[in-house]
C-alpha cells in the first residue's frame, strides 16, 4: 500500500480549470494522464473479458473481506445488501475500496 501523503491544490491554469491536487510538485496521476493524452478515445473500451476480470476481483476482494460495509453518508446505516451475493457492496465502496487504490497504485489511468 502507498503512505499516505499529505495533498495541496495547484493553482489554476490559465485556462481557468482546476488541476489535479499535488504531493510536493509531483501530480500523483501523472502516468494515467500521460496515458490518456496518448492513447486516441475512440480506442478506450471495456471488453467483455475486462469487465468479467474486474466482477472476479470485486468478488474476490469481498470474499476476502477487503470492502468494508461502510455506512452511507447520508443516513449513518450500512449497506443492508453488501453481503448478498446477487448485489454486493455498492459501487460507492467497490470505487473507495477497489478501483481507486488500484488505479492510484498504477500511476492514476483508469480502470
Amino acid at each position: 500500500l502507498l503512505p499516505p501523503v499529505s495533498y495541496r491544490m495547484a493553482k489554476p491554469d490559465a485556462g481557468g480549470g482546476c488541476t489535479l491536487p499535488l504531493v510536493g510538485s509531483i501530480c500523483p496521476y501523472e502516468r494515467g494522464l500521460s496515458l490518456h493524452r496518448a492513447v486516441p478515445a475512440e480506442n478506450w473500451c471495456v471488453t467483455r473479458q475486462d469487465l468479467e476480470n474486474f466482477l472476479a476481483e470485486v468478488r474476490d476482494r469481498h470474499a476476502k473481506g477487503e470492502i468494508p460495509n461502510d455506512a452511507d453518508p447520508k443516513t449513518g446505516q450500512p449497506n443492508p445488501l453488501h453481503d448478498d451475493p446477487r448485489i454486493g457492496p455498492n459501487i460507492h465502496a467497490v470505487n473507495r475500496h477497489v478501483i481507486s487504490p488500484v488505479t492510484l497504485r498504477a500511476g492514476g489511468m483508469s480502470w
